[in-house]
């Protein structure tokens, strides 16, 4: 069984957002991108490949499609590809 301690993983760059990979396997791929306030991503997508987004803490707007919203801790959003 693999497992990891979330606190062990987690790190954060005051330069851009830091991507923590914790498993990846050929069919998944799950990390933890850790934003400093005003970090971001760029809008980009993934042909055929769906993403999933769990706020952990804090408050991070997240653009799917054409919508926008401003999501909190413990909310989740899909992604699809």
């Amino acid at each position: 069984m693999a497992y990891k301690n979330l606190k062990d993983v987690l790190s954060f760059s005051p330069e851009k957002m830091k991507k923590n990979n914790l498993f990846e396997t050929p069919r998944l791929l799950c990390d933890v991108y850790c934003f400093e306030p005003g970090q971001a991503q760029k809008v980009h997508s993934h042909d055929g490949q769906d993403k999933v987004y769990l706020v952990l803490e804090g408050i991070g707007s997240f653009t799917v499609g054409k919508e926008e919203k401003e999501l909190s801790r413990e909310t989740v959003v899909l992604a699809e590809g």
